[in-house]
């Protein structure tokens, strides 16, 4: 089983416990039980509806390689590397700090432009919009 798949049998299970629960809840707000086959036949409704909805991760699965991602998110980590060396480098001067602001901001927002592309004109998560964000990246 891969990761997404995984992903969406846990996020299933979750869903399905939430009705679960919130069947059972309804039932005690009327002062009764629900019977036991009635919590199992929700529990496995549920499941298999959250089994059929397409999650996040299997949209994104579809969309981009995680192979494709990994090389993108290595390139972004290594351009913020480099930034963060440099903004604590002791031996820069505001220009030069300033210089690799500029550096780093070129490089992550091509990296994030060409996720963008290759994912249908959306980022993958917060993090990666947040990035978009901070690095003033514009189409």
């Amino acid at each position: 089983m891969d990761g997404v798949s995984l992903a969406a049998a846990v996020f299933g299970g979750f869903s399905a416990m939430s009705d679960a629960i919130n069947l059972y809840r309804a039932y005690r707000a009327k002062g009764e039980t629900p019977a036991v086959g009635e919590i199992v036949r929700e529990i496995e409704e549920s499941e298999a509806a959250a089994m059929a909805r397409p999650s996040a991760a299997q949209r994104l699965k579809k969309v981009i390689d995680d192979a494709d991602l990994g090389v993108i998110r290595g390139n972004i980590d290594k351009a913020k590397d480099r930034l963060r060396k440099s903004m604590g480098d002791p031996a820069n001067d505001n220009q030069a700090k300033d210089n690799a602001v500029d550096i780093a901001s070129s490089t992550i927002c091509a990296e994030l432009k060409r996720l963008k592309k290759l994912n249908g004109d959306n980022l993958p998560g917060k993090e990666y919009e947040n990035w978009w964000q901070s690095h003033n990246c514009v189409l």
